[in-house]
């Protein structure tokens, strides 16, 4: 259901909407919260967690993923970029 401006601000309760899609078979999950029970669970699981980590080169062995920031790296199978490339 596509929703106008006046339904979209009710639905969401504000904001400066034009309008929205409403599709009630989908499901959703608050981004904020969810990253942070994924925190939590790394956290108890022995993970560190870095901050404020500028990523400055990311290199490929063909296998995992090399990430280097000044002061260290991580290895992964998988990585991915705010613009969705990599």
């Amino acid at each position: 259901m596509v929703l106008n401006a006046e339904a979209t601000h009710r639905k969401v309760g504000g904001g400066d909407y034009t309008g929205a899609l409403l599709d009630s078979r989908a499901g959703t999950i608050q981004p904020l919260a969810y990253a942070r029970g994924l925190a939590r669970a790394a956290l108890a699981m022995g993970a560190r967690i870095f901050t404020q980590s500028e990523a400055i080169v990311a290199q490929h062995n063909g296998l995992r993923w090399r990430v280097g920031t000044e002061t260290g790296s991580v290895e992964a199978d998988w990585v991915g970029r705010r613009d969705g490339c990599l």
